[in-house]
Formats: C-alpha cells, structure tokens, sequence
C-alpha cells in the first residue's frame, strides 16, 4: 500500500488521491460535494492496475503558454496520434468548480485523479496518444502552490517527485520551455484572442518570474526523480512548431531502434 507523500496534496497512489477527494464531504458546499460524488464513481469504476498493453503514450509538459498546445496540434496533424487533455473529458466540466474552491487540497485531488481517469480515455483511442499535460503537470503546480519559492523546494531526493507505482509510465515526455518575455506576450495573445481573463496562475506569470522559476525548477525536480522515463527538452521560444514536431518524431524514432 502506498504511503503519503511528504509533501502537501501530492499523492502516491489513486487510493490516496481518491481519499484525499473524499474529505471534501465535510465541506458545506452542496453543488462541490455532488461534483466530489461524480469524480468518485468513475475513479471507483477503474481497476486496482491499469493495464495498457502495447497502447504507449508520449506527454507534453511545460509551463502556460509554453507552446505545447500548439506542438500536440502538430504532432496528432501527422494522423499517427491523437490529442487526449487532463483533466479527461470525463470530468472536465468539473475543474472550474475544483479551481475555484478555495480548497487547494481538493483540487490537488481532482487532477490527480484525472491522470487515471484519462488512461481510461486513452484504452479507448483509436490511434497512439498524445497527452496534453499528464502527472508531472500536476505535480510541478501543486509543488508551486505549495512553495513559493524555487529555493524551498524539497530536494530530487525527496519522495514527493516520484512517480506513483500503480500509474503508466509515458514512453517519452516532451518539456517545451519558453523564455519569460515571450510567455507573457503569448499569454497576454491568447487572452485578448480568448476574450477571457488570465486564469489566477497565469496572471502570477506576468509581473515576475517566480511562478515559473518554482515550476521549472519543480519539473527539474521530477526528471531526476524519473530518469527511466526518456525526456526531451525543446525550446519554443524562437524555434517553429513545424521543427520542433520534426525533433519530437526524430527522437521517437531513436527511441524505437533502441528497443
């Protein structure tokens, strides 16, 4: 059985992380406990081990704005994958709720049991997977909210950045990075494109660097933590989509002469 992590709101297993929805019962709010209610009865539908046979999947992580989005675009337009999201369509409707809470510890839940419930949507897809955001996302941002600077973080050494035993590794994680001036003009882009205000977390991105220092060096944390699971480190900050798609499928290729 897996133990908690000695971080706050960073779960080791899907038993946890379902536990740790459940305490959201005691909460007074009426519309988020029938929300709580639905996110549990699809996690209690899945098995003790998933199981993915020969159904491999790559990640995109980076900070907002990074260019991920973008890449997977690129990547699923080469009809070899398709794009899967966490939170999963399944419960997405739900995040806004979780988001804005006020309950970190409930919404940390949330997205951790998100990456389970989107391995269900994955079984399900008719073509190799690309998911946009997977555990590490979720781990770097609760981390961030956690710990405010880059500095106090728990060392690679720590649990906390492990990845959960009863979760499927990616084949490959793809770490888009950005540079701070060019995330903030895309952020401020694609809100004006959007017409929607910068969500909480992103509006911190804007006047400092700190947010994205604690993220990037909480994502540094987790490839150390990791190193059997391949990483690629792409720059998006003046490099095309197109080439940057070019280097995600180069290093999938020597990935596959290696096995």
């Amino acid at each position: 059985m897996a133990i908690p992590r000695s971080s706050p709101n960073i779960f080791a297993s899907l038993q946890l992380a379902k536990e740790g929805l459940a305490g959201g019962h005691a909460l007074p709010d009426t519309e988020l406990k029938a929300s709580i209610n639905l996110v549990l009865a699809q996690a209690a539908q899945l098995p003790d081990t998933i199981e993915l046979g020969d159904m491999g999947f790559i990640v995109l992580e980076g900070l907002d704005a990074c260019g991920k989005s973008t890449l997977a675009k690129m990547v699923a337009s080469t009809n070899e994958f398709e794009i899967l999201k966490t939170p999963p369509s399944s419960i997405a409707e739900h995040r806004t709720l979780f988001d804005e809470s006020g309950q970190d510890s409930l919404r940390r839940a949330f997205y951790f049991v998100g990456n389970y419930l989107a391995l269900k949507e994955l079984k399900s897809a008719e073509k190799s997977v690309v998911f946009d955001r997977f555990y590490f996302s979720t781990v770097a941002y609760a981390m961030a909210a956690a710990y405010k600077a880059a500095a106090s973080l728990p060392p690679a050494s720590d649990d906390c950045w492990c990845w959960p035993a009863d979760l499927p590794k990616p084949m490959l994680v793809v770490y888009v990075s950005v540079s701070h001036e060019e995330q903030c003009k895309r952020l401020k882009h694609r809100a004006a494109e959007l017409k929607q205000p910068l969500t909480d977390e992103e509006a911190k991105m804007i006047p400092t660097s700190q947010l994205s220092e604690v993220l990037e060096r909480a994502y540094e944390s987790l490839f150390e933590a990791n190193q059997d699971i391949p990483v690629l480190k792409l720059d998006s900050s003046s490099t095309s989509p197109t080439a940057l798609r070019d280097q995600v499928f180069a290093c999938l290729e020597d990935l596959r002469q290696r096995v």
